[in-house]
């Protein structure tokens, strides 16, 4: 009765696997495809499947050795995946899925050209089919050859303007080369032909905000929310918080609040989200909601629950939750973020030895603590009358030259020089900041507030040396130019705002449209939205001869990949007049 039994297991281990391999070719139509991993991919085109895979046509024996070849490509052994790709091919020489997996193969042998030729062979047999297409513009691009990657993605897109597979890969194309008005069209294109398809939304959004159109980004990130599944939320709704802090930095708080707030429905708990949302409401004048999300939070850490009410503005409270906690005697040692509530808690109790003795005490790399601490402290003095104070914090701190370029701080200083009581103080302040690009504004505006022609005369003059001035110094030049422009044409400046640049460089190109200022701004605002080819051009014309130039072209080239140039401009940078700041810059692109 058992006799032949184990040529029946054996038999019956055949048909299983048969059975194994017949499910899936059924299931490698819906598959995602696999790549080489040694291969870079920096513009991220690659396609994530193809509904025209392998139209069904692998038999048993093809799948096994497909199989065999994805473990190869998955172990990185290129050559051994070429080999069971081959096997495949072996008993259908022209399958146009296996070419694809074959030339991939290939190219991860480090044989691009081979690979190319191999899918341009394949495309005389199949010209319209989607996944052959797809692979060629995926190595087109990783050889550099943009424009042909184009317009096989175009062709896609013709034959199968349904699939998302040819406008995904186009928009992040555009995306990278900074063709941020092409991506968003390809973004408005996708939702008209695939409504359905969630992602669409997102990149709209996305472009929609690199574009300046706020308003549109609204609308379109209220729509990817909607057409996410309630079961994908969790996944893929942390970008939302991206958007918040980048709406937050852009300076469009509401924006960054509508964000923050769907972001929250998913991750209520999330400390990152309870903070941004804190930081918005405080500074959107909503103090009371604020304190009342920080006062909400429960943390049995003591410095996360003193951090958030002083992002809700309620310094005190903020100081008296850490006191217990904080020692004077080992002030060096304090967390930097705890000595900062700390000195602003102590300043709006008025208590300046204790305020100096925690400024004091700042360590090497605590400089962002340290200043945010001098500039609130010296508002809460300015404003609570002790001016007095104010002055000598600045004066006698080594931060005091960073601070005094916070405009509000810069405002209320020009007009305290400017009475008769300060004059001994203005006197310390020229000896100070003789050699400070920033004193040496300070002062100007103030005798041009004060409504001096000399000092107009001596803006208008000295402006461009200036600006040539800051940038051979080596200081924060996006910074401190802002701030001289500002001054100039009465408007506040955030540098880290593209629209900022936009706007203020279309208002100077108004009155004189060969300001020196105006090539620096658009190449900075050009560059800060990812076109640039259009900042390379700006930056050529710049008449100002700054190492902050070839810094900039650095950058330009390294993001179009042009290593060699942007070496080149290094080196200029290096051998020119440039500070321990800017070399500091120029060491970190090599």
């Amino acid at each position: 009765m058992f006799k032949n039994s184990k040529k029946c297991e054996i038999k019956y281990f055949r048909i299983a696997q048969q059975f194994v391999v017949c499910i899936f070719i059924f299931f490698i139509n819906f598959s995602y495809c696999t790549y080489p991993s040694k291969v870079s991919v920096p513009l991220s085109v690659m396609h994530p499947g193809c509904r025209k895979a392998c139209d069904g046509k692998l038999t048993p024996m093809q799948a096994s050795s497909f199989i065999e070849g994805q473990i190869e490509m998955e172990k990185e052994n290129f050559e051994g995946a070429k080999k069971s790709f081959e096997t495949a091919l072996s008993i259908d020489p022209n399958n146009p899925f296996l070419l694809t997996y074959l030339a991939l193969a290939i190219e991860g042998m480090g044989k691009r050209e081979e690979a190319l030729r191999l899918l341009e062979e394949t495309l005389k047999n199949f010209p319209d089919y989607e996944q052959v297409l797809l692979t060629y513009a995926e190595i087109l691009i990783r050889n550099g050859e943009t424009a042909k990657c184009e317009e096989v993605l175009k062709k896609v897109i013709e034959l199968y303007p349904d699939s998302t597979h040819g406008y995904v890969n186009l928009f992040n194309l555009y995306l990278s080369e900074g063709k941020i008005k092409k991506a968003y069209e390809i973004s408005e294109s996708l939702i008209l032909h695939r409504p359905d398809f969630a992602e669409s939304y997102e990149f709209s959004a996305r472009t929609s905000f690199l574009l300046g159109m706020y308003e549109k980004f609204r609308q379109r990130i209220g729509e990817f929310i909607n057409k996410v599944p309630l079961e994908e939320k969790r996944d893929r709704f942390r970008v939302l918080l991206d958007y918040g802090k980048n709406m937050f930095k852009a300076g469009k708080l509401s924006y960054a609040l509508f964000c923050v707030r769907e972001y929250r429905k998913i991750y209520p708990a999330d400390i990152d989200g309870v903070f941004l949302e804190v930081m918005l409401l405080s500074r959107l004048g909503k103090i009371q909601e604020a304190r009342g999300i920080a006062k909400s939070v429960r943390s049995s850490n003591v410095l996360v629950q003193s951090q958030l009410l002083y992002e809700s503005s309620a310094y005190d409270e903020a100081g008296r939750v850490l006191e217990n906690e904080f020692d004077f005697k080992s002030l060096s040692e304090q967390d930097p973020s705890a000595k900062l509530i700390m000195a602003v808690s102590y300043a709006g109790r008025l208590d300046f030895p204790s305020v100096v003795s925690i400024l004091k005490s700042f360590n090497h790399g605590e400089e962002n603590f340290e200043v945010e601490a001098f500039e609130k402290a010296i508002l809460i003095f300015l404003s609570s009358g002790m001016e007095e104070e104010a002055m000598d914090l600045i004066l006698n701190y080594p931060s005091g030259g960073k601070t005094i370029e916070k405009f509000e701080i810069m405002n209320a200083l020009t007009i305290l020089l400017s009475r008769k009581e300060f004059l001994n103080k203005k006197k310390s302040f020229i000896e100070k900041f003789s050699n400070n690009i920033a004193g040496e504004i300070l002062l100007r505006w103030g005798e041009f507030l004060e409504g001096d022609n000399e000092a107009r005369n001596w803006w208008d003059k000295n402006a461009e040396k200036l600006l040539e001035e800051v940038s051979l110094k080596g200081g924060e030049i996006e910074e401190t130019i802002l701030t001289i422009i500002g001054l100039l044409t009465g408007e506040k400046v955030i540098p880290s705002i593209p629209t900022d640049l936009l706007d203020i460089s279309i208002k100077i190109e108004k009155k004189n449209p060969d300001n020196p200022v105006l090539p620096l701004l658009r190449g900075r605002f050009y560059f800060m939205i990812g076109s640039f080819n259009t900042s390379l051009k700006w930056f050529n014309k710049s008449k100002i001869t700054s190492p902050f130039l070839y810094l900039w072209r650095a950058e330009v080239f390294l993001k179009q990949g042009n290593v060699e140039e942007a070496k080149n401009q290094i080196q200029y940078g290096l051998k020119s007049n440039s500070g321990a700041y800017l070399k500091k810059r120029f060491l970190s692109l090599l």
